[in-house]
């Protein structure tokens, strides 16, 4: 995700819009799944609701303050730094969860 983020702002053409998207749904798609993964595996089985039921709500929360800061970011800047900024999250989150699945 971070090189699909890392590209968009050297996109030239409608066709390589619609491969980065493809390959963005893919990734987020592994996500998801891996999200879930963590939060089953950081659980007890029968006490999985409120640890998900938590994870969800914040999940929102965060997800609707970043269409804001996303917002500021383009106002201020240019488009291509939400991308950037966007990368810089995605690595920095793969890092941590590389780190905590191999500490």
């Amino acid at each position: 995700m971070t090189v699909a983020m890392l590209a968009f702002p050297w996109v030239t053409s409608y066709f390589w819009v619609i491969v980065l998207q493809l390959l963005m749904g893919t990734c987020s798609a592994m996500q998801k799944m891996g999200e879930r993964l963590l939060l089953a595996d950081g659980s007890q089985p029968g006490a999985r609701g409120p640890v998900i039921a938590n994870y969800q709500f914040w999940t929102s929360i965060a997800s609707g303050f970043a269409v804001i800061i996303g917002g500021y970011l383009i106002d201020w800047l240019t488009i291509n730094a939400l991308f950037y900024a966007s990368a810089l999250l995605y690595a920095i989150s793969s890092w941590a969860v590389w780190r905590h699945r191999t500490g």
